[in-house]
């Protein structure tokens, strides 16, 4: 049964990191999220067009500076 979950757990961290891609080459194409949603659902691409639009939470998030968020959590 454990290697099921991680297995499910692994295909959860693929998806997670093929839908951040997805967002990022949309905005290397200058579209926002619900352009690229619109436009990719339109060709049939449901799953990805839904799961783009889905925010991650802040706490997800990487620093727009990592050097200021690396001072931040040192103290």
């Amino acid at each position: 049964m454990s290697e099921r979950i991680n297995f499910l757990n692994g295909v959860s961290q693929l998806h997670a990191h093929y839908t951040e891609n997805v967002r990022l080459l949309a905005r290397a194409y200058n579209l926002r999220d619900e352009e690229a949603a619109q436009l990719l659902d339109g060709f049939g691409y449901h799953n990805v067009a839904r799961n783009i639009l889905v925010k991650r939470d802040e706490s997800e998030e990487e620093p727009s500076n990592f050097d200021e968020h690396e001072q931040e959590m040192r103290g």
